[in-house]
Parts: C-alpha cells; sequence; structure tokens
C-alpha cells in the first residue's frame, strides 16, 4: 500500500501522528505518541539529536463495506537526517476480529 504521514507536536515529547494508508480500502491511523530522544553527549558542543524512538497508541478508522473502528498501537523511530530531512520506520498493530500488523519506511520533511 501507500502511506501519508504527518507529525504534529503538542508538547516537547508528546506527539500527534496521524496518517492514512491507501491499498484495496483507507485506513486512517490516528496514534498519540511518546517521544524518547536519544541525544549525543559532547562536552565541547550543543547536544545532537542522534534517534528518537517512539510509542503509542489510538485507533485505526477503516473504510469500505466492512468499515470499522479498531485500537491501535504504534512504536517506531526516527534518525534525524538534516534540519528538513528525518528517515523513518514505524510498526503499527490494529485489534478487532484479527489482528492486523503494518510496517512503513519513509522519508519526512519539516516546514
Amino acid at each position: 500500500g501507500f502511506s501519508v504521514f504527518s507529525l504534529i507536536g503538542l508538547t516537547n515529547n508528546l506527539f500527534f501522528r496521524p496518517s492514512v494508508t491507501i491499498k484495496d480500502k483507507a485506513a486512517f491511523l490516528i496514534p498519540l505518541t511518546i517521544d524518547f530522544p536519544i541525544q549525543s553527549s559532547n562536552v565541547f558542543r550543543k547536544p545532537k539529536t542522534i534517534a528518537i524512538p517512539y510509542l503509542g497508541g489510538g485507533a485505526v478508522v477503516t473504510t469500505g463495506d466492512d468499515s470499522s473502528v479498531e485500537l491501535l498501537i504504534t512504536g517506531g523511530v526516527d534518525v534525524p537526517l538534516s534540519d528538513k530531512f528525518t528517515a523513518t520506520a514505524g510498526v503499527d498493530i490494529g485489534f478487532s476480529d484479527d489482528t492486523d500488523v503494518g510496517l512503513k519506511f519513509g522519508i519526512g520533511y519539516s516546514f
């Protein structure tokens, strides 16, 4: 499938990470996550963020003939590549009658 995702900061470590995944039908993922930034330790320079693991939960809303609202657990890591670009990898797990697992990999642009 194809995904479009976003990152909206609520506090320094609390984020809203909405996304939509389109395959046979559309699924809207609405998680709230907590970030755990990992920074370099350099005595002579300002610490630099190396990676940002995150974990959270929320809801998955699916469309189509069998549309539903399911529980969502999500986790992953963002790796800053520059001031504007971030690599991201994550896993989303939706729970209903069966368990759906999705993996996502991508590059994000900050503006």
